[in-house]
C-alpha cells in the first residue's frame, strides 16, 4: 500500500497532498484504483477527494480505471468518498464514460455499484432528460 504512494511521490503540502504523475501521466490514485488497492484509495481520497477528478492517460480518471477492471468495491469507495469531485459522465479519449467502460468489459459488479449510489445514479441519467 505505502509502496504505491511512495512510488508516486505523494508530497504533503500546506494545502494537503499533491501527487506527481508517472511517465504514463498516472497518479497514485490511478494506480491504486487499477490494482484494487482499497486502503490506498481510501487514504488518498480522505486526504484529498479532488484527486478523483484527475484524468490520466487516455483521459481516464480513477473511477474509469476501476470500472473497466471490475473493481466494484473501489468504484463504490470513489463514489462514496468523492461524490462531488468525480464526474460520472466524464468521457475518456474514446468518448466512453465509466459506466460504458464497465458494460463493455462485462463488469456487472461495477455497473451495480454505480447504479446503487443515489448521487451517481442521479448524475448518470441527467443527459437523458
Amino acid at each position: 500500500m505505502a509502496e504505491t504512494i511512495l512510488t508516486h511521490r505523494a508530497n504533503h503540502t500546506r494545502r494537503g497532498l499533491s501527487f506527481d504523475r508517472d511517465r504514463d501521466t498516472q497518479t497514485a490514485l490511478h494506480k491504486a484504483a487499477a490494482k484494487n488497492q482499497l486502503g490506498v484509495v481510501r487514504l488518498i481520497l480522505t486526504a484529498d477527494a479532488s484527486q478523483a477528478a484527475v484524468a490520466g492517460s487516455y483521459q481516464r480518471n480513477a473511477l474509469m480505471l476501476a470500472s473497466m477492471r471490475g473493481h466494484g468495491r473501489i468504484v463504490g469507495e470513489i463514489l462514496s468518498l468523492a461524490p462531488d469531485a468525480v464526474d460520472v459522465n466524464a468521457t475518456d479519449r474514446n468518448g466512453k464514460t465509466a459506466l460504458m467502460l464497465a458494460v463493455d468489459a462485462d463488469r456487472a459488479g461495477c455497473v451495480e455499484a454505480m447504479l446503487d449510489c443515489p448521487a451517481a445514479r442521479r448524475k448518470l441519467f441527467v443527459r437523458d432528460r
